[in-house]
């Protein structure tokens, strides 16, 4: 699966390794996603059922823990993977400048495949008669102080695509998942804590995360995933403010 630049980065065969690493890699990536995405995905889905606007108080209290959250995530995932005896380059993060052309381009691609989806998801929805469920996030987040909004924003990016997409699927795969396996998971995964968007609008949201996650399963190199995530979070944090 790895490209001809990244083939000297790929992770030791499933085959190679001892039961007892096995064993710590899957209690490492449990870790990563019992601390890092299970609060989430629980709180992605209460949001899911339960009308919610957040208090003018609320906004930059949120951002804030998040910030910290991703950040302590971050600092345990590195901790976890210098452990191991690896580095990041083993799950693809490394930097070559075309990485910002190629990022640029999955996220027009993944702006394309996004407003197909939602074009289909209308179509199907008329038929049924009834109307697509979108939430509005500002009504759930609010509007918080700008410095902790782009913060936020750049964050983001790094702390999913690091740890949903190049360490999950990284992992899942070395350790004897199919690749089409791992892909689907890492997108489940990443849609199913993005349910505050209503289920039409987390869906859409899908559709961005489905098209990184089949560039990364056939290129192995994550940089330029993490760069379409950033391009896509900052354009909409401009539209917004």
């Amino acid at each position: 699966m790895a490209s001809t630049t990244t083939t000297q980065q790929a992770p030791e065969p499933s085959a190679q390794q001892s039961p007892a690493d096995r064993r710590r890699r899957w209690e490492d990536l449990a870790l990563v996603g019992l601390i890092g995405f299970l609060p989430l995905v629980i709180s992605g889905t209460y949001l899911l059922f339960v009308p919610y606007q957040a208090p003018a108080s609320v906004p930059n209290y949120r951002y804030a823990t998040g910030l910290v959250r991703e950040l302590s995530t971050l600092l345990l995932f590195a901790v976890l993977l210098r452990r191991q005896g690896r580095r990041l380059s083993n799950i693809g993060l490394s930097f070559h400048w075309l990485d910002i052309l190629k990022g640029a381009g999955l996220a027009f691609g993944a702006w394309i495949f996004s407003f197909l989806v939602s074009s289909l998801i209308s179509v199907i929805y008329s038929w049924s008669g009834s109307q697509p469920h979108y939430r509005d996030p500002e009504k759930i987040f609010g509007s918080g102080f700008f410095v902790l909004v782009l913060a936020y924003t750049v964050l983001a990016p790094f702390f999913e695509e690091i740890l949903v997409r190049g360490y999950m699927m990284t992992e899942l795969i070395d350790l004897s998942w199919p690749v089409w396996l791992a892909t689907l998971a890492s997108v489940a995964l990443q849609t199913s804590y993005h349910l505050y968007y209503g289920v039409a609008g987390a869906l859409i949201a899908g559709s961005t995360f489905l098209i990184s996650a089949i560039y990364f399963a056939r290129t192995r190199n994550l940089t330029p995933v993490v760069l379409q995530h950033l391009f896509w979070n900052l354009a909409v944090t401009h539209w917004h403010h």
